[in-house]
């Protein structure tokens, strides 16, 4: 039985969060083996890049009434996300190895605009762009990255319109998320604050400066304050 996209994101986020003496060559060795790299990273790139585009070959039986169609196709957009952060969790947590380049190899820019353009919910569009946007910056100084020339000849209105609602959706969400656990009571502004504000702290009064109100006397201070 193959491990589901949630495995393989969980397993990559524990492997690629350590740190290595050497990342490229002991992170190769963990998931892959020196020896057999290719083989295997070429066919977790295919793998990933098909999920992508269709939600995987034969994962469903063409036989499946008709009814249920609807909860299919949820199914597969679910998977096909999960596959999208398979990708994100390799290519962050190795993204200075080699390991990259197999996704270089193997053009994922068709099939995450595709699946974009399949994405009925805007707020799902973040990550296959933020995907794009770590592998048109992987080495983009040391070789003609294709993905950066995908994006430099991209054209396509409806798509960008599409990407453009999705990063509002995100921004006002997180927009939200951070009203809500935000301080209620906003900190009254004092001279001391405004100055630090504005990068003259050196100005501000010190608290030793600050007049201090004189302990009560001896016999203010021993009486019952519930005596009447």
């Amino acid at each position: 039985m193959e491990p589901s996209p949630l495995t393989q994101q969980v397993f990559l986020d524990i492997v690629l969060a350590k740190r290595y003496t050497n990342p490229s060559s002991e992170i190769i060795t963990v998931l892959a083996g020196l020896d057999e790299v290719d083989d295997i990273f070429l066919d977790f790139a295919n793998a990933v890049e098909n999920i992508i585009r269709t939600g995987g070959p034969g994962m469903f039986d063409a036989h499946i009434p008709s009814t249920a169609g609807c909860c299919i196709d949820s199914i597969a957009v679910s998977i096909r996300r999960k596959a999208v952060e398979v990708a994100i969790a390799l290519t962050a947590g190795a993204y200075q190895t080699s390991l990259v380049s197999y996704f270089t190899h193997r053009d994922l820019f068709p099939c995450l605009m595709k699946y974009i353009h399949d994405l009925d919910t805007p707020i799902h569009i973040f990550k296959p762009f933020l995907l794009l946007g770590l592998l048109a910056n992987y080495n983009k100084f040391e070789f003609r990255n294709p993905y950066r020339s995908r994006l430099e000849d991209f054209v396509n209105e409806a798509a960008i319109q599409q990407i453009i609602r999705g990063f509002g959706a995100v921004c006002s969400r997180s927009r939200d998320k951070y009203v809500a656990i935000q301080e209620d009571i906003e900190e009254g502004w004092t001279l001391s604050s405004t100055l630090k504000y504005i990068g003259l702290g050196v100005l501000a009064p010190s608290r030793s400066s600050t007049p201090t109100p004189n302990p009560p006397s001896t016999t203010e201070g021993t009486k019952d304050p519930f005596a009447l």
